[in-house]
């Protein structure tokens, strides 16, 4: 399994996501990026969600949905996989990654190749 006990630094290939994510518009970004900057990120699924661990002293954000942002991208075999920010509290507090099957994830689409939408627009 592939789930992390530690929390780490995001790779080069998270990062590129949750950027890609805050490429977005909606309210509460500029908390939600702030809070990025700095957070510390491990695996918590086989897919590659991530739980966030970010710095208590940030400013919470005031957002208007638990998940205000997400992303989506096609599989080799077509089948989406999407990327869903979460957010409780006001902090950020995990990036849910899930394939529309269920079927596992056969190559993890690009930061450049994900559809990015605000919910609720």
């Amino acid at each position: 399994m592939n789930i992390e006990q530690q929390f780490r630094r995001p790779t080069a290939a998270e990062t590129e996501v949750i950027l890609r994510l805050l490429s977005a518009t909606f309210p509460g970004k500029k908390e939600i990026a702030d809070q990025l900057r700095s957070a510390r990120v491990r695996r918590i699924d086989e897919e590659g969600s991530l739980e966030f661990q970010v710095d208590s002293a940030v400013q919470a954000a005031k957002v208007e949905r638990l998940i205000p942002v997400e992303a989506e991208a096609p599989d080799t075999d077509g089948i989406l996989v999407h990327f869903l920010l979460h957010v409780l509290d006001g902090l950020a507090a995990e990036l849910e990654v899930y394939k529309d099957d269920l079927t596992p994830i056969t190559r993890m689409p690009r930061a450049d190749e994900l559809d990015v939408s605000v919910l609720g627009k």
